[in-house]
């Protein structure tokens, strides 16, 4: 049994395809399909369900058992290449979604690494739910998301919320504190910010709403937002630094959405060879979230 058949079967329940997973691991379709089959004659189980006209691959019970395994097994390879290459352990892999890692996060990172020149930083922006993956895989030793997804191998913790507020052109037609009803839902640039966002817009604004624009990444709403009815909700810390760069009107709402939390995540395996520099990015991160008080709130 070869370590990279683990790593085939990780990819596949990763993207759910064999072809997917093919692409991710740059092999060839036939290649993951017979390493797949040999692992399970191997085993003498069956792991995978594969029935004709099936899009996504789902697991047998005997398959998440061994998904278990198989995480385990990734993770000693993983520690046993950053033994073997001694840089690897000074190095913390943080990965945060991106409007945390380009307009919250930036001066952590800045003061970390000033005062402690031998620890590199590998960064890197995802999406919630990849990151939870990566974290899970201890691709990533530490995370920061907004969303969870349930698992046994991850630890979430929340850290601090963000109140959300309406941004919108200097010159726009909205008041410094808006009623939502006031707000044109047409000209929204909307981002999702989780379920319970949506849940609050499809309260104010209705189901079958229809917007202008949606956008997967906040570095595109400072962009887009222009003319005197566009508006877009985001954290207030996030308002803040396009203010900065160009001034725009920050409105609170008279019945604004649900804060978003943010959630630390850790693997339940932390890798010995990062632990203590990890605990030490932890206090900076603690100490960033107490000192930003007034724009997020500790939890």
């Amino acid at each position: 049994m070869d370590l990279f058949d683990f790593e085939i079967f990780l990819a596949i329940v990763d993207t759910k395809s064999i072809t997917a997973a093919s692409e991710k691991l740059f092999l060839s379709q036939s290649t993951v399909s017979y390493r797949v089959t040999k692992l399970e004659e191997e085993l003498q189980t069956k792991l995978i369900n594969r029935e004709q006209g099936q899009r996504v691959i789902s697991l047998t019970l005997k398959g998440e058992e061994f998904l278990k395994f198989a995480k385990k097994a990734y993770n000693i390879k993983k520690e046993l290449e950053n033994w073997k290459n001694k840089d690897a352990n000074q190095t913390i892999n943080i990965g945060a979604v991106d409007s945390l890692n380009i307009y919250i996060l930036p001066k952590l990172y800045k003061s970390f690494i000033q005062k402690n020149i031998n620890i590199k930083l590998n960064i890197s922006s995802h999406w919630s739910l990849k990151i939870c993956n990566l974290v899970e895989l201890n691709d990533i030793d530490i995370g920061m998301v907004s969303i969870l997804k349930e698992s046994q191998d991850i630890i979430a913790t929340p850290i601090f919320r963000e109140e959300m507020v309406v941004i919108s052109n200097s010159d726009s037609i909205y008041n410094k504190i808006e009623n939502p009803k006031n707000l044109d839902a047409f000209y929204e640039l909307k981002l999702d910010w989780g379920k319970d966002f949506q849940i609050w817009h499809d309260y104010c604004f209705g189901p079958n709403i229809q917007t202008q624009l949606k956008v997967d990444t906040s570095g595109l709403i400072f962009n887009l937002v222009c003319g005197k009815k566009s508006w877009a909700i985001v954290p207030l810390e996030v308002a803040q630094f396009y203010n900065e760069t160009r001034k725009i009107k920050i409105s609170f709402l008279t019945d604004p959405p649900p804060s978003r939390t943010i959630y630390k995540i850790k693997n339940i395996y932390t890798r010995p060879s990062v632990k203590k520099n990890l605990d030490l990015f932890e206090e900076y991160l603690e100490s960033f979230i107490i000192n930003n008080s007034k724009l997020i709130t500790p939890l």
